[in-house]
């Protein structure tokens, strides 16, 4: 599916992009988050401690194409068809991070914040991208996943808690969360194992805890508990809004009560306050 282009938002709207990418003990995430009256983008690093590597308000142009493709002097994000890239310049003198990533699997829905303007499809989940990392003059491979979500008309009050991991044969990938957008609770909790069609927990028999997640898949529940290894955090804010986003790089154990286990990488989002 080709990355629609960014939301000119305008009268409530709201869009969201963000890349991930693990590789071994490093860590690299870009995010771009625009509302009616801000576009706020950041990008950190953990590769033996947390970097804050941008973290600012430069508004992100769109260009002419007909699919994702937005720059700033400091960041670009252009994804068509299977291939994109995230470049991250300027944070440090003659430094660069590059990101190229191709997309093995896409997954969409509706969740509650795209229901308000009655969207047909409002969220884009890619949970395994292959992806090569050029940083800082090293090449690495990396594993990684995108979220892309737009809301046509923006929920007043959110609050979500979200994880995704991926093991390190590239193999295993979950990703979940528990949330309320507005009035309108969402939970999900999503497996990928090799081999096998995605998995999903009813809506009903999921939910999460501190450091921990649980969704109960067929006949059998899955607990993935989370260790934190970096940490990053901003408050996301304008005179319409005022939200705190954090997000934490660590390992996650998933296992269930017939024996699985599987040790992977893995990131922890939330958000709570106002978008507007």
């Amino acid at each position: 599916m080709k990355q629609p282009r960014f939301l000119d938002v305008g009268d409530g709207g709201h869009d969201s992009i963000q890349y991930h990418f693990f590789s071994k003990d490093l860590f690299f995430a870009a995010r771009v988050f625009r509302t009616d009256s801000l576009d706020h983008c950041s990008a950190w690093l953990f590769d033996g401690r947390t970097r804050e590597l941008l973290s600012q308000s430069d508004r992100m142009k769109q260009s002419d194409k007909d699919h994702l493709d937005i720059s700033s002097p400091t960041m670009q994000i252009m994804a068509q068809d299977q291939q994109g890239i995230v470049l991250l310049k300027g944070y440090a003198p003659s430094a660069s991070i590059q990101a190229k990533f191709t997309v093995r699997h896409e997954f969409t829905w509706l969740d509650p914040g795209g229901q308000i303007a009655r969207q047909s499809d409002s969220v884009i989940h890619q949970p395994d991208l292959e992806a090569e990392i050029t940083i800082e003059g090293r090449i690495l491979k990396a594993r990684g996943y995108c979220k892309r979500y737009i809301w046509i008309k923006t929920p007043r009050y959110c609050e979500w808690d979200f994880y995704h991991c991926a093991s390190r044969d590239g193999g295993t990938f979950m990703w979940t969360a528990d949330a309320t957008f507005g009035d309108a609770k969402y939970n999900y909790f999503k497996l990928f194992l090799p081999d096998t069609p995605l998995q999903s927990a009813n809506e009903n028999q999921t939910y999460h805890a501190q450091n921990s997640a649980y969704g109960k898949i067929g006949a059998d529940w899955y607990e993935a508990s989370f260790s934190e290894i970096g940490k990053w955090q901003h408050a996301i804010s304008s005179a319409q809004m005022d939200g705190m986003l954090r997000q934490r790089f660590g390992s996650m154990i998933i296992s269930n009560h017939k024996g699985f286990t599987i040790e992977t990488d893995a990131l922890h989002e939330n958000f709570i306050g106002t978008i507007g």
